[in-house]
């Protein structure tokens, strides 16, 4: 997959190489599957929404150890560069008590942008941990 990371990081590389990355950031492989979400990663900063979107349809599925890959290796790079669009929309997440969004965001260190947004970010996790049962 190192051929991958050489490209620019364009919305046209995107385009190319996203639609394969829906089956391998969820591959049983681990290497494969850490390799393809480090490489979403990659395109935190310049194509924001396109992460956004492929991070939804991936936490619909993924198994803990998966969530919590995607935590680290995608979504904690989404907040260092774009954390005042996307705390709020994980909030949306959190106040409909989806646990898989919760147990995202309770995974991610807060970096960049996002430390700048600590307390929101903590009010929205003892925001979910009071009202929503289902943890």
């Amino acid at each position: 997959m190192d051929y991958l990371r050489d490209l620019p990081m364009t919305r046209e590389s995107a385009n190319a190489v996203f639609p394969f990355l829906d089956r391998l950031c969820l591959d049983p492989y681990d290497e494969v599957r850490e390799d393809a979400l480090a490489l979403v990663g990659e395109y935190c900063a310049s194509e924001p929404e396109m992460v956004w979107e492929l991070v939804g349809r991936l936490a619909e599925t993924a198994s803990d150890e998966q969530l919590n890959e995607l935590a680290v290796f995608v979504v904690e790079h989404l907040l260092e560069y774009h954390a005042r669009t996307y705390i709020p929309k994980i909030g949306e997440r959190l106040s409909a008590c989806d646990t898989r969004w919760y147990k995202i965001l309770n995974s991610c260190y807060l970096f960049g942008e996002a430390r700048e947004m600590t307390s929101e970010v903590t009010d929205l996790l003892v925001w979910f941990e009071a009202n929503c049962a289902d943890l």
